[in-house]
């Protein structure tokens, strides 16, 4: 039986052009200064954490300082409805600041792991720390304050790495790696 040229199979269709995915040779490494930058957030949450908890020490003072406040804005209200608010305020006041550091460590460790969105979140959580201790330093015992200044210095110090140069390269190819589905 002979075969007829017509009913030859095809030469099958060329392979397609795929690029092959960055071997782990060519994704680049994180940059020093994302590690400086995490490792001065970090320092600076840990102040935080430690401030607010140094800051419970003084509760009782604290609340009697705002006691004054409340008694002088509500003279009508009960003593006992007074003192509560006292103990709100202050718990309020000291648990916002615990909660703020908290986050803010969230967001360096997504930061690090090359989330390009939390720098931006970083800094504006920043900026509303800045202003929460600018708000309560007044009324802070002197080692809170102390406390507060530090973990500033840390935060201010932490935030140029994030936009230098190398960080913004890593950032860019992350986001790459990030946008298509990895």
């Amino acid at each position: 039986m002979q075969v007829d040229p017509g009913d030859q199979p095809a030469a099958p269709p060329p392979r397609p052009n795929v690029a092959i995915k960055a071997l782990t040779s060519e994704i680049p490494v994180r940059p020093r200064v994302i590690d400086v930058s995490f490792w001065l957030w970090l320092g600076a949450c840990l102040i935080g954490l430690i401030t607010a908890l140094v800051t419970l020490r003084y509760f009782a003072e604290l609340r009697a300082m705002i006691l004054v406040i409340v008694e002088q804005q509500f003279p009508k209200e009960t003593p006992a409805t007074r003192d509560k608010a006292a103990v709100a305020t202050v718990a309020t006041l000291i648990g916002a600041g615990a909660l703020i550091v908290l986050v803010q460590l969230a967001l360096a460790v997504a930061m690090r792991a090359g989330r390009s969105w939390a720098r931006f979140a970083l800094v504006g959580l920043g900026l509303l720390g800045t202003l929460y201790s600018v708000a309560v330093f007044g009324s802070a015992p002197l080692i809170s304050r102390i406390g507060l200044l530090a973990s500033i210095a840390l935060m201010v110090s932490a935030m140029v790495p994030m936009f230098l140069v190398g960080a913004r390269m890593w950032f860019a190819h992350q986001r790459s790696v990030w946008s298509d589905g990895d």
